[in-house]
């Protein structure tokens, strides 16, 4: 049997408990859709433009991070429009990569 300190046991089941919860965060980044643009290595990283923004512009970059734009693919289930094409540009899917990357907005 090893003999460990109380310390070095802690330091060793905290580091199992964060491995663990790391591999479970990444399984639900491939799991669920909104969670695809979680980056693992930032976790901890306070989000500055919170403070430093208008309301208004925070209110807008939440809603691009978690996908809640009125934008076609962000709302397929109320929509009756089974056509999710960009309502400016008409060559791809309206989401919000695309809303982002989009030439005509």
């Amino acid at each position: 049997m090893i003999n460990l300190t109380k310390t070095e046991w802690k330091k060793i089941i905290n580091d199992q408990i964060e491995e663990y919860l790391c591999k479970a965060n990444k399984q639900a980044t491939i799991k669920h859709r909104k969670l695809r643009f979680l980056n693992n290595n930032n976790n901890d990283k306070t989000f500055k433009y919170i403070y430093e923004m208008k309301s208004q512009e925070v209110e807008i970059i939440m809603k691009a991070r978690l996908n809640m734009l009125d934008l076609k693919d962000n709302y397929k289930s109320i929509r009756n429009d089974r056509n999710n094409e960009c309502r400016i540009c008409n060559e791809k899917d309206e989401t919000t990569e695309h809303f982002l990357q989009c030439n005509q907005y």
